[in-house]
């Protein structure tokens, strides 16, 4: 909570009926924060005529999106770059070189020369941004996490209310979904016939959930309710 603040601006613009877009709103108007609503297909300039794009017109400091939105800004980034010459190509995967490896001194430069450009591209204001939905490639999470933003990532279903876990931007890294939820409890089940044991040097297993923000049960399907293989005597959701 204390990473967002009254102060900063999100723009909406998956449908309500999503759970994410549907929980994330509801952690917006807690804090009290400005939202501005937009579409899919009017994110970008590219996208329309006569006028800016929803990111560059409303410059939010918040965004939340799914994989295939990431991906669309990436290959718009990549797109404007690849058009923009050779000498021009060449110092942005320079520059991107440099983020990578971290170079103290030079990371400030690379950001106010060369990667302030691509900033403008969503209004300039971009603090954090989070991606759920589905599994984010790692090549596109490093790519805007380098160039453009903060890029967090997550993990949650309709049925535990939204989030699972999330990754909190002190922790970030890559190819994680962060730390499980305060209202929820996260375990794994061995799959021994796939290989997929809790005991592996790195753990792995079905994914079980239960807590106060998962449900108990779907409304008149009492055929999965009794349904172990969906959820167990002791309380757990099996994913």
């Amino acid at each position: 909570r204390s990473l967002l603040s009254a102060e900063d601006s999100y723009l909406a613009y998956l449908p309500l009926a999503h759970i994410l877009e549907y929980i994330v709103e509801l952690a917006m108007l807690f804090v009290g924060m400005t939202i501005g609503y937009g579409r899919v297909k009017t994110l970008t300039d590219s996208s329309v005529r006569h006028c800016l794009g929803d990111l560059r017109e409303f410059r939010p400091s918040i965004m939340v999106g799914v994989p295939a939105v990431w991906e669309t800004i990436r290959k718009g980034i990549l797109s404007k770059v690849h058009s923009s010459g050779t000498l021009k190509k060449n110092v942005f995967s320079g520059a991107m070189a440099v983020k990578k490896a971290n170079v103290p001194g030079l990371k400030q430069v690379v950001d106010t020369v060369v990667f302030n450009a691509v900033k403008q591209q969503t209004g300039g204001r971009l603090r954090y941004a989070l991606s759920g939905g589905a599994a984010l490639s790692r090549e596109t999470q490093e790519f805007l996490h380098l160039a453009l933003v903060t890029m967090l990532s997550g993990y949650g279903m309709t049925e535990s209310c939204g989030m699972c876990a999330i990754l909190p931007p002190e922790f970030m890294q890559f190819g994680s979904v962060g730390a499980p939820m305060a209202s929820v409890e996260i375990k794994f089940l061995d799959v021994p016939e796939a290989g997929y044991l809790s005991t592996n040097k790195l753990p792995q297993g079905e994914v079980c959930i239960r807590g106060p923000s998962v449900i108990k049960g779907y409304y008149k399907r009492d055929d999965l309710n009794n349904d172990e293989t969906i959820f167990t005597k002791d309380g757990w959701l099996r994913t």
